[in-house]
């Protein structure tokens, strides 16, 4: 695992497959998992859902999803750094690696508005 990441932080995968994969799927599998265990810790879900406040009552409950939380947000930086990288090697068409910068830093914001949004 720390390998993969340390390839990823260096920006030596593809951009594509560091766009895409790392990216997009990998934020991707972090949300569902999060969103999935903060409405198993609502005692109403369906509230929680249509309010889009997802802070459990419980301690033990907050623990979890803080401790989820920070792994995906340091995974958010590992990430944003190695597609920047990768789009810095990318030899293509220059406009790959530009359009790749710009939307990597604007999900990183939304990520952290999101967060913001449902866990604070």
């Amino acid at each position: 695992m720390t390998k993969i990441l340390k390839k990823l932080w260096n920006g030596h995968y593809s951009l594509s497959k560091s766009y895409w994969f790392f990216g997009n799927i990998v934020p991707l599998i972090f949300f569902i998992i999060l969103i999935s265990l903060a409405l198993l810790f609502q005692e109403n879900a369906l509230d929680a859902l249509l309010n889009q406040q997802f802070v459990p009552k419980g301690l033990y409950e907050r623990v979890i999803l803080l401790f989820i939380t920070f792994l995906f947000l340091i995974y958010s930086i590992i990430s944003t750094v190695g597609i920047w990288r990768s789009a810095n090697h990318y030899t293509g068409r220059r406009y790959w690696s530009v359009i790749a910068k710009f939307a990597i830093v604007l999900a990183l914001f939304t990520y952290l508005k999101d967060i913001f949004k449902f866990f604070v």
